[in-house]
């Protein structure tokens, strides 16, 4: 409340500046709070601790590393292959090795790894610089929908939206910028998308720069995530609802617009046409594979008259992650990750999450859901209406209990029921309270969006609903699903704080209001020769940014070539230094005879598991088709010459393994990964380092498979 009472102070003295404004001051306003918000986003998200979670697993031997997990390691493995062998190989197991995931995303993910170093602490603050132009983007679009003081409280907010995510990484079901995930650099592209898409409305018939950028935006975006490809429907309405017709000046809008998308996704779409014949942007197929099933699904649902939109009974559960625990290897201390509660997650009747691929889920149950997670994530306790606090403030266990006088962030998610494991579906009558007036909030937000800027809400409102019903269309919902767009909320739930804030304080100026919405640059008019260079070089700079994920991929060399193997090889069983005894190379000659292979690569994420041990915050398996299974194992990923999971037999972890390392492996594929007999690390000079056997009974390995105990 204090913050919001000097951001409204702020917004008076910025509104009545306006009264007598020039364009040069007002620029240099602008300038100078990007140059603030950029700076302190950068600095409030890069300063927290990296802590394990869902998408980040936990140290483990030999390096005591944080490696990414899950989705996000498929993406980094992607960027890592890029720089390893100069191709993107997002390696899916039954899928091709040309398949390149999120192409844009890992090229900038290489980017920041090739800056900072293959680690992924190392990366991070690179990541961290470029997504914190996301709160200087949301700032411009409360800007455009209401006034500078809306934006830049909407962007405060989603600076420590995020700053929560980091300091509660086990609770919070969303995604934050230390995540190699796509969400938030999608989300940077469709405020981009949409914050030119209202400029648009608002900009003259002859300005067809716009559209082409426009277009040019989310064909980028598309390069992230396909899907937001939905709102390309939006914009042709948008269109359709200025000039309300589909004349002339509609036709050449539609086509700038289509003309730029086109122009950013088509040295992607060339790309993976010419290595696989078809016709795709993320995979083959563009996943309309899974929007047919589920299309399928509801037809023959229908037609037996099974069709449900909601089960007669949801339940409520949670997840149940435990407290991660792992000793470090310099103090010797059992150190704790994570805590035992998470957030709760709405259930269908047969008891499967609903957000997982749910064939029984039904389409109410996730719309619901996600109507429910746009809001919960707002304030929901206030200490005031809290008798617990004021009773615990007057024994003095304030400070026990909540931190203080005000929360902590895990004091107050430990608070809110919503966050607990055993969470009911009850709502505190606090928090009851609350959520009323968060929505009453939210309300007064969108009447003065409509007041002010009629088609910018009902754009917005539209962008809101497309993305929801797309998901709950196909089963999805909660946690990362809905933070693609919940940033919508936070900024009309930020309209209306600032308005009730400038109304109760007697600050209100209306003409001054109206002016900063209302007001439109000057446009200059240009003929048709002076348009074309602008046109000429956005279109440029567009098709250029969609080149560079081909681009980099046939400029990087490949560092793990066939040739360089063999090389290697010819040198290991040549040279007269006994890096190998007589018998070890009797064995190795053997096992090649018998069907072993050679392979060759950058090993990374080297993890070692023992047996029976739950892996917890890491899949049981993973993209690739490593099965985890109870053996003492080290696990590594080959990117190079060869595109492999690695797992090796051993009784304990190696010694000396630097994620990164070359690797010479001696192995037979297994199930589609590499069985390790003996790996060789390779300097970064081309010499012979550590060598590690498989652990067993050697003389009794003749060929592959490799023997393994039967598994219980």
């Amino acid at each position: 409340l204090v913050g919001v009472l000097i951001l409204a102070f702020l917004g008076r003295i910025f509104l009545e500046y306006e009264r007598e404004r020039t364009r040069l001051p007002s620029r240099i306003l602008d300038i100078l709070l990007v140059a603030l918000l950029f700076l302190g986003t950068f600095l409030a998200w890069n300063q927290v601790p990296l802590s394990p979670n869902a998408f980040i697993d936990q140290p483990r031997p030999p390096n005591y590393e944080l490696y990414p997990d899950s989705d996000a390691l498929l993406y980094d493995r992607t960027a890592q292959s890029l720089l390893a062998s100069g191709r993107f190989q997002t390696y899916l197991s039954s899928k091709e090795n040309y398949i390149g995931l999120r192409p844009l995303l890992t090229t900038a993910q290489a980017a920041f790894h090739a800056l900072g170093g293959l680690g992924y602490r190392e990366m991070l603050p690179f990541q961290v610089l470029a997504w914190a132009w996301l709160p200087v983007l949301i700032y411009f679009f409360g800007k455009q929908l209401h006034t500078r003081t809306s934006g830049l409280l909407a962007a405060v907010l989603v600076i420590i939206r995020n700053r929560n995510g980091q300091l509660l990484p086990n609770m919070d079901a969303g995604v934050h910028a230390k995540m190699a995930l796509s969400e938030i650099p999608m989300i940077i592209g469709v405020v981009f998308f949409l914050i030119l898409l209202l400029k648009r409305s608002r900009s003259k018939p002859g300005q067809l720069t716009l559209p082409l950028l426009s277009g040019g935006v989310l064909g980028l975006t598309m390069l992230i995530r396909p899907e937001v490809i939905i709102f390309f429907p939006l914009a042709l309405i948008i269109y359709w609802f200025k000039y309300q017709s589909f004349g002339r000046i509609f036709l050449r809008s539609s086509i700038f617009l289509l003309v730029g998308l086109i122009l950013a996704v088509s040295p992607w779409i060339w790309r993976n046409y010419r290595f696989s014949g078809e016709v795709y942007i993320d995979r083959p197929g563009n996943r309309l594979d899974l929007l047919g099933g589920f299309l399928e699904e509801y037809w023959e649902e229908w037609r037996s008259g099974q069709f449900q939109l909601m089960p007669t009974e949801i339940k409520k559960a949670s997840l149940n992650l435990d407290v991660i625990q792992h000793k470090n290897p310099e103090t010797g201390i059992i150190e704790l990750h994570g805590i035992p509660f998470v957030q709760s997650v709405v259930y269908s009747q047969n008891g499967k999450q609903l957000g997982e691929e749910d064939e029984e889920g039904r389409v109410l149950d996730h719309l619901v859901n996600n109507l429910i997670q746009s809001l919960i994530f707002l304030p929901s306790e206030p200490l005031m209406l809290n008798v617990d606090y004021i009773s615990k403030l007057t024994n003095g266990l304030v400070k026990r209990y909540y931190d203080g006088v005000f929360y902590s962030p895990q004091k107050y998610v430990k608070r809110l029921p919503f966050w607990w494991k055993d969470w009911d579906g009850g709502i505190p009558s606090y928090s009851i309270i609350m959520l009323v007036l968060n929505i009453a909030i939210i309300s007064v937000g969108l009447s003065a969006g409509w007041r002010y800027y009629r088609r910018g809400v009902w754009t917005s409102s539209a962008a809101f609903l497309i993305f929801i019903f797309l998901y709950t269309f196909i089963q999805q919902s909660g946690g990362r699903v809905v933070q693609k767009i919940d940033w919508l909320v936070l900024v009309f739930y930020s309209i209306g704080l600032i308005e009730l804030s400038l109304s109760v304080l007697g600050w209100r100026s209306s003409g001054a209001v109206k002016k900063e919405i209302h007001i439109q640059d000057p446009q200059v008019s240009r003929d048709r020769k002076k348009r074309a260079p602008l046109l000429i070089i956005v279109s440029v700079i567009i098709f250029l940014v969609g080149s560079l994920p081909p681009l980099v991929e046939y400029l990087k060399p490949n560092a793990y070539t066939k040739s360089g193997k063999k090389n290697l090889v010819d040198e290991l069983f040549g040279r007269e230094d006994h890096l190998l005894t007589q018998e070890e190379e009797e064995i190795l000659r053997s096992f090649l005879d018998e069907g072993g292979e050679i392979f060759w690569g950058r090993g990374l994420y080297p993890r070692y598991f023992e047996s029976g041990e739950n892996p917890r915050d890491t899949r049981n398996s993973v993209i690739g088709g490593l099965e985890r299974e109870g053996n003492n194992r080290f696990e590594f990923f080959l990117s190079g010459a060869d595109n492999l999971w690695g797992v090796q037999r051993r009784d304990s972890s190696p010694d000396f393994f630097p994620h990164g390392s070359s690797v010479l492996a001696f192995g037979c594929r297994r199930k589609g990964n590499i069985d390790a007999l003996v790996l060789f690390l390779i300097s970064e000079e081309g010499d012979f380092g550590e060598v590690y056997w498989r652990e067993g009974d050697l003389e009794n390995i003749s060929g592959c498979p490799l023997p393994w105990p039967d598994q219980e």
